[in-house]
């Protein structure tokens, strides 16, 4: 019986992490609508841009109004020079061509980036897109989308809505949706994200838009098969884009 006992404390202290329980990794998303680099002040200047997102030290980043290559820009490549600026990866999903290059979204992320894809949502004066990336995060694979739903109308949204989740839904694993949706909370737009989808819910003020003086939350947050944690809020950013940036922290669910 004595040697019994001495065995089972022996194997115990042989293997601390029985007792100890590692806590869930943390994904920390910002999302920012950042009107092709120009700010309110009507400059065009991406360090600025850059400077934000290096404050919050994000995993990954969903990007929207971003050029590549356009007249209006200074021929840029804004995505690869974002991610130059921040030191991270990025990645450019074209929503169209535009003023001699291209205008769509764009993300960035700490982690590989191991595919991408552009989801055509509506082909409207102004065609929408959701720019999907796969992420390599430590813990496990994560879905980023970047979204820009139609402003002109409700019928658009809900189109676009419709497609972006029906074009998600054979996706696994952790999936995270963030964007400019053009449309707020208690809207039949939002109400499309229904369960197992959780919107993440900004501290107040929550509101984005206009960014001197929000008094719209268009900018929205959604995560399927993560943890949502209460550390989400408006970044207080009022001059580098039309909108300010949103940031969330999740957790990976423990296996």
């Amino acid at each position: 019986m004595v040697l019994r006992k001495v065995a089972a404390a022996l194997l115990l202290m042989a293997c601390p992490a029985v007792a100890q329980e590692k806590p869930p990794a943390t994904l920390k998303v910002l999302c920012w609508n950042i009107h092709h680099g120009v700010g309110v002040d009507k400059k065009l200047d991406l360090e600025r841009i850059a400077a934000v997102i290096r404050a919050q030290d994000p995993d990954v980043v969903a990007l929207q109004e971003v050029d590549r290559g356009c007249r209006r820009s200074a021929n840029t490549d804004q995505p690869t020079i974002l991610g130059e600026l921040t030191g991270l990866k990025s990645a450019f999903g074209e929503a169209m061509p535009y003023d001699g290059g291209s205008y769509g979204q764009a993300i960035l992320s700490k982690h590989p980036i191991k595919s991408t894809e552009v989801i055509r949502l509506s082909q409207n004066q102004e065609p929408r897109i959701g720019f999907r990336a796969q992420i390599l995060h430590p813990a496990g694979p994560v879905t980023l989308v970047s979204v820009h739903f139609d402003y002109r109308s409700l019928e658009s949204r809900l189109a676009e809505g419709g497609n972006l989740l029906k074009a998600l839904e054979p996706i696994s694993g952790p999936l995270v949706v963030a964007g400019d949706l053009n449309d707020v909370p208690g809207s039949a737009t939002l109400a499309l994200f229904k369960a197992p989808w959780e919107k993440v819910l900004l501290k107040a003020p929550s509101s984005s838009f206009p960014a001197r003086e929000p008094v719209k939350e268009i900018d929205h947050i959604f995560q399927r098969g993560l943890i949502t944690t209460e550390e989400a809020s408006v970044i207080d950013e009022r001059i580098a884009s039309d909108h300010r940036p949103i940031t969330a922290v999740l957790k990976f669910r423990a296996e």
